[in-house]
């Protein structure tokens, strides 16, 4: 007899027929389908001792008859299902059943089996309906950009991370090519240094993980992306799923940091070279002024010697503002005097622009108030600002720094206006993109502009330009940068150092 857990044991059953339909019916009693019904199956009947019905109800355990009458002498018995579909048995059973013993025809037992097996496949596909929901949540509960292709690179699934950076809804993205939703290519992807994990996935069946580097104008991100393939029972890869993060803070992060170590060491460079150039330095000027001594003022050799000493003291000025500007500050400052490290940077660099033949004009305004910023930093954003316009003004020039308050008095802003060559207008998208330089090879490591539209940005500043090409007015060919810093609020001023 087949168990039921906990459930009423009211209905105590017999089954004439031991056919497929009675295996079939024992086989969902077994499996938990009826088993809310509370039936427990007492016996089984058939004519042929061979039935697969039969059988079955033998290895469970059931007593089973090759007529159908002895089932009527077992004990509590108020049920009978005819399953034999034969009308003559079903009339022989209602002359001969017991009063007391309801039965249930063939048809009727068909029907409220069909009834109750809509009943479960229901359930069945509620919970799993429920188990997708589920899995939906957890999918785009996921921050990082997720997405499933088959063999075609069509989309099969996306989650809300990628769906929000495409700006497309996720029907519209179902279905189309990745590399058309993505990067907006007719064909496989296929872009030099620009690895395409997906199609690694597919052709090794192992992970694949890259970096990818995507420029939007001036603006630079980073992604990890790593792709995983989907294997078959055979092995066969008949997807790919494909994770990106964006890792932009971290990549910046870590290229500031070796940037910084870059510059340190050549700080402790330049510091060093300064020292061992003052040593010499100090000697030609003490012997100069030995020479001055014994020398008549008027002299000829007199005018020699005064020429000397007036280089010397010039190399020995420089040399120290060398070393200044080389020496790294023990903490960060919290704001700084926009005036005051501009003056610092045009110490180091007037002589540069005077072999240059460029003419410096000056135009500080007096009283500013301190901006966000460290001095090194800022240091860094003008020197590589006067090193361009000075590059563009390979004929000379004149360069003008002025600097002032803007007109809601929020921002201090410094411009750097040169009269070069300009730039031109297929470049002016891609000037603060690192790596991207007009200058000749060797010359030049793209890296200025990038380097320092990032140090700005971090102190919530900003760098504009305006620039006209010699095609296209050569009476005011040139260009201007702005740099924007927000200005300290009075009283929350600290300097770390």
């Amino acid at each position: 007899m087949i168990e039921q857990e906990h459930v009423p044991k009211g209905i105590n059953s017999v089954i004439v027929g031991g056919g497929h339909a009675c295996k079939a019916f024992l086989e969902s009693l077994k499996g938990g389908l009826l088993k809310k019904t509370g039936m427990n199956i007492l016996g089984i009947a058939d004519t042929n001792a061979d039935a697969v019905g039969l059988k079955y109800a033998k290895e469970l355990g059931i007593f089973t008859t090759t007529d159908y009458k002895a089932l009527y002498r077992l004990e509590d018995l108020n049920l009978i299902i005819e399953l034999t579909g034969d009308d003559k048995i079903r009339e022989a059973i209602m002359e001969t059943k017991p009063p007391h013993v309801q039965l249930v025809d063939h048809m009727s037992a068909k029907l409220s089996w069909e009834i109750m097996g809509v009943d479960e496949r229901l359930k069945a596909h509620e919970e799993l309906l429920k188990t997708k929901e589920f899995l939906e949540a957890i999918i785009n509960g996921i921050k990082d950009q997720l997405m499933v292709v088959d063999r075609g690179y069509r989309i099969k699934n996306v989650n809300e991370a990628l769906v929000k950076r495409v700006g497309k809804p996720s029907h519209e993205l179902l279905g189309e090519y990745c590399y058309q939703a993505l990067h907006g290519l007719d064909k496989p992807c296929n872009i030099a240094n620009h690895a395409c994990p997906v199609q690694e996935a597919f052709k090794t069946g192992e992970p694949c993980e890259v970096l990818h580097t995507h420029f939007e104008g001036r603006k630079v991100s980073y992604h990890r992306v790593i792709a995983y393939p989907v294997v078959d029972d055979q092995g066969k890869v008949t997807g790919v799923i494909e994770m990106a993060r964006d890792v932009t803070k971290w990549k910046k992060s870590g290229d500031e940091l070796y940037h910084v170590q870059k510059l340190a060491f050549l700080g402790e460079l330049a510091a060093g070279l300064a020292h061992e150039l003052n040593n010499p330095v100090a000697v030609i000027l003490g012997f100069t002024d030995l020479l001055l001594e014994k020398t008549e003022p008027g002299d000829k050799i007199y005018e020699i010697l005064k020429t000397i000493e007036r280089q010397g003291l010039n190399c020995k000025r420089i040399v120290e503002n060398l070393l200044s500007f080389a020496t790294h500050p023990e903490t960060t400052e919290y704001s700084t005097d926009v005036n005051r490290n501009l003056e610092k940077v045009v110490s180091v660099v007037e002589d540069i622009l005077v072999t240059k033949k460029i003419t410096l004009e000056k135009n500080l305004a007096e009283d500013l108030p301190r901006v966000r910023g460290d001095s090194g930093h800022l240091q860094q954003v003008f020197i590589n600002l006067i090193t361009n316009a000075a590059a563009a003004m390979e004929r000379g020039g004149v360069l003008s720094l002025s600097t002032g308050v803007n007109g809601p008095g929020n921002r201090v802003e410094i411009r750097f206006k040169d009269t070069g060559c300009g730039i031109k207008r297929d470049y002016r998208d891609k000037i603060f993109n690192p790596f991207f330089t007009t200058r000749r090879v060797g010359e030049g490591t793209g890296l200025g502009l990038s380097v320092s539209y990032g140090i700005v940005t971090k102190y919530d500043g900003d760098i504009t330009f305006e620039t006209v090409t010699e095609d296209e007015d050569s009476e005011r060919n040139g260009t201007t940068f702005t740099v924007s810093l927000p200005v300290v609020p009075s009283g929350s001023e600290h300097l770390a150092n």
